[in-house]
């Protein structure tokens, strides 16, 4: 109610007892005055609080915005080329930070692979020239070799010639085929000049002997200086310089080549085979000619083509010794579609 202008709050309370009627006058001025102080504290909290939380907001944003400043012109740099730019450390925990040392962990890392770039333009150089130089050698050798092989036909000399012609075909080969890939027929060509050229170091011949079962066979293609190392292996350590039979023998067998190298010579024993496919030798020496020894062709085959494919070697001392190689059966259509892919 009011009185006098003023507003109250009457609170009214009745005695059971006396039956009177208790009543109190509350101004209302005196109950709002304490909350309208709280009202008034909470604007005043509420906006110092405003102002901090700005001002800081504003300084952060300032503090993040230079150091994105720093790094775009950092980036600016490192895309017109110019990776030696002075580096403006960064050196804040938050993300920002963590940009910064992943920034300048791959501008190092783009410095190593340039200068690594550099280094392999380098070699590539001096590679070429080294394969010009290869290509001249070659060449020239081929013509002493012509001219030597002229020279002993019309001198009446045909073994020179015939020596002198199997060596310009072995080296035109080795040399001039860069192909990962030959046929059987090029391959057992090869070989056939090899032991053309061999047989002149033992005192007895050196018969070869070839057995296709089908003539379709010879077009398969097959690694490269696959057949010469069984062949020299047979050869100097099997019939050796009293001369023998060394028989190759190409088949077909449940879907896969098999070339046998074999040879009457004096064998070898059980350790000698696993020599010969285990662990190389540092006192072994190399295949004269291809550098490829019966080990090198097993891997070869195996790296390529995994299980069960490689090179057997079966042997009895004093009869006899085979290497049996076991190859995809591919055709040239077959090894065309699989370089395209």
């Amino acid at each position: 109610m009011k009185i006098d202008g003023r507003s109250y709050i009457v609170v009214r309370r009745p005695s059971s007892y006396t039956g009177w009627t208790t009543l109190a006058l509350i101004p209302m001025d005196s109950l709002l005055s304490e909350s309208t102080r709280i009202r008034n504290l909470m604007i005043e909290v509420s906006v110092i609080v405003f102002a901090v939380v700005l001002i800081g907001s504003l300084q952060m944003s300032s503090r993040t915005t230079i150091h994105i400043r720093r790094l775009k012109s950092m980036m600016t740099r490192v895309k017109d080329g110019n990776l030696s730019f002075p580096k403006t450390e960064i050196k804040t925990k938050d993300e920002i930070g963590e940009l910064y040392h992943v920034f300048i962990n791959m501008v190092e890392e783009l410095k190593r692979l340039m200068a690594d770039i550099r280094t392999s333009e380098k070699k590539k150089r001096e590679a070429e020239l080294t394969a010009l130089q290869a290509q001249i050698r070659p060449h020239f050798l081929y013509n002493s070799l012509n001219t030597i092989k002229y020279l002993a036909k019309i001198n009446g000399v045909p073994n020179i010639e015939e020596a002198s012609g199997a060596l310009i075909e072995l080296m035109r080969g080795v040399l001039g085929n860069s192909n990962e890939f030959l046929s059987v027929r090029e391959e057992l060509d090869y070989v056939a000049s090899y032991v053309a050229l061999e047989k002149y170091k033992f005192m007895e011949p050196i018969k070869l002997q070839t057995q296709i079962e089908d003539d379709e066979l010879l077009a398969c293609p097959v690694l490269k200086l696959m057949i010469q190392p069984l062949v020299e292996n047979a050869i100097v350590h099997g019939v050796g310089p009293t001369g023998g039979v060394v028989l190759i023998r190409v088949y077909a067998e449940q879907g896969d080549l098999k070339i046998e190298v074999t040879d009457n010579g004096k064998g070898m024993t059980k350790e000698r085979m696993e020599m010969l496919l285990g662990e190389p030798d540092a006192s072994e020496q190399p295949s004269r000619f291809s550098g490829m020894g019966v080990r090198n062709v097993h891997e070869r085959i195996y790296r390529m083509y995994g299980e069960p494919y490689g090179v057997k070697l079966y042997s009895e001392p004093g009869l006899y010794t085979t290497a049996e190689v076991r190859f995809p059966l591919l055709r040239q259509a077959d090894l065309s579609l699989k370089e395209e892919r």
